[in-house]
């Protein structure tokens, strides 16, 4: 059984298909590549590799933009806030001064 594998495993070696594939005789303009007869499978899995892998690479591009657009929208919110607060209290202060003023004015 382990001969009969290394056996097979000999003819179907990259040098062995190299060989068969330098005897084939070259394709005429007539029909397609010998390859291309051969491997429409393989083409046929490149292909839809390719389109996962771009696919996927759009699916992260996408998740990592989402993300980037959900913390500066936090950071947005907290500058905001932030303002908000420095003029709340500013006016806060302003009527504090106001009703000082008024307070120690005599009447």
């Amino acid at each position: 059984m382990l001969l009969e594998l290394r056996m097979i495993d000999q003819q179907f070696s990259s040098s062995y298909l190299t060989e068969v594939y330098k005897k084939a005789p070259p394709p005429t303009p007539e029909e397609p590549n010998f390859l291309v007869l051969t491997f429409p499978s393989l083409i046929t899995a490149i292909v839809k590799s390719l389109t996962s892998l771009v696919s996927s690479i759009a699916e992260t591009i996408g998740a990592a933009l989402q993300s980037v657009y959900v913390v500066f929208r936090y950071l947005l919110y907290a500058i905001l806030g932030t303002i908000q607060a420095i003029f709340a209290a500013l006016w806060g202060l302003s009527h504090v001064a106001d009703s000082e003023r008024s307070a120690a004015r005599p009447e």
